[in-house]
């Protein structure tokens, strides 16, 4: 697998100190911190065509994880649609890294046009066939969103900057960006959500924000969150079918139905960043 070094896409400079290493498919990986603004990213990383290849190939083999969370994921999305009404009313909406199109069949329910943009193809198909999710390949040029949703994507962009700045003049001027990522601040995500073939950066409150404004957006809403989990379906995700060990010890607890025990405390651990932000300039 073809490999690159990068600079902070933050600030731009290449002054890191090292914060871990990890392994995957015997090739190892390091996390750095950059000195100047904090942000910790991968480096070396994989090359783009590298990661593309593996999205779009299934080679994490997300889709049938995505099927069994569904309903478990709509409940994670209703909700977080119900806090997007405090601040607008339903429009058009893109759903960047789609997959199966359940946030956009929620946002569909509560009186949006539905709009999705996803790499693997048996995911979009599946969105398009079951939610009607019309599926585009490009932001597009001109402000035509008043909602662009995020769920766990900003963390895999070689670039996240420049996306930012393109995913911008998508949206109409007042537009709104939902974002939610792994927060490197919990103890759970430095555990479970470091996947050198899918994470290249990792966020907390204070860089994320930073990169918000810096791309010409105000920063609404943000707080620590929970995607609803259960350990039943949790062992078919990439942070655990890749470890053996891993995905052994939740057979286990799946096994002895002692998982509800562990539901309850997981879903109180909120290792993920949930992020309103409103595009002014």
């Amino acid at each position: 697998m073809d490999i690159e070094y990068v600079n902070c896409n933050l600030c731009g400079k290449d002054d890191t100190t090292f914060v871990t290493k990890t392994v995957q498919d015997g090739q190892e990986f390091k996390l750095v911190k950059c000195a100047s603004c904090d942000l910790i990213y991968l480096n070396p990383r994989l090359t783009w065509d590298t990661i593309k290849g593996i999205y779009s190939e299934n080679k994490l083999d997300n889709f049938q994880y995505y099927l069994n969370t569904k309903d478990l994921d709509e409940q994670t999305f209703t909700e977080r649609l119900n806090l997007i009404r405090q601040y607008t009313t339903p429009g058009k909406v893109l759903d960047i890294g789609s997959s199966i199109g359940i946030f956009l069949h929620a946002a569909h329910k509560q009186g949006w046009q539905i709009f999705g943009m996803e790499l693997n193809k048996e995911e979009a198909k599946y969105s398009e066939e079951n939610f009607g999710v019309k599926l585009v390949s490009s932001y597009g040029t001109k402000p035509k969103f008043d909602l662009i949703n995020m769920s766990d994507v900003i963390e895999h962009f070689t670039h996240p900057k420049e996306e930012l700045q393109k995913i911008s003049k998508a949206l109409k001027q007042n537009g709104l960006l939902l974002i939610s990522t792994p927060d490197f601040d919990n103890k759970l995500t430095r555990k479970v959500a470091i996947k050198p073939h899918e994470h290249l950066y990792y966020f907390d409150k204070t860089t994320l924000t930073k990169l918000l404004e810096d791309t010409g957006f105000k920063v609404l809403y943000i707080e620590s969150t929970t995607r609803k989990l259960s350990l039943k379906t949790l062992r078919y995700s990439s942070s655990f079918n890749t470890s053996k060990v891993k995905k052994f010890i939740l057979d286990i607890i799946v096994y002895t139905k002692t998982y509800k025990i562990f539901d309850f405390f997981v879903n109180k651990t909120n290792p993920d960043l949930l992020v309103i932000a409103q595009k002014i300039l």
